[in-house]
């Protein structure tokens, strides 16, 4: 599987997070990338609290959307 870019006009916004069950946290990182594969943005988060690791990939996708809002798109 290889990476393809957004169309024109269009952001990718990748995530991938890791989560610690015996200390509920969750940490993810978050990156943005345009039509040419230029990065438009990144974040990394840590999460305390985070019952399960479906939970952390949850937010780490409210945290993409929330990404792409502050970005202006």
């Amino acid at each position: 599987v290889r990476w393809q870019p957004p169309e024109r006009l269009f952001v990718k916004i990748n995530f991938d997070t890791s989560f610690q069950g015996h200390l509920l946290k969750s940490f993810s990182g978050l990156e943005g990338r345009d039509s040419e594969g230029q990065i438009v943005g990144m974040r990394m988060i840590l999460i305390d609290y985070v019952p399960s690791s479906l939970a952390g990939e949850a937010i780490a996708c409210l945290q993409g959307v929330q990404m792409g809002l502050d970005l202006g798109f």
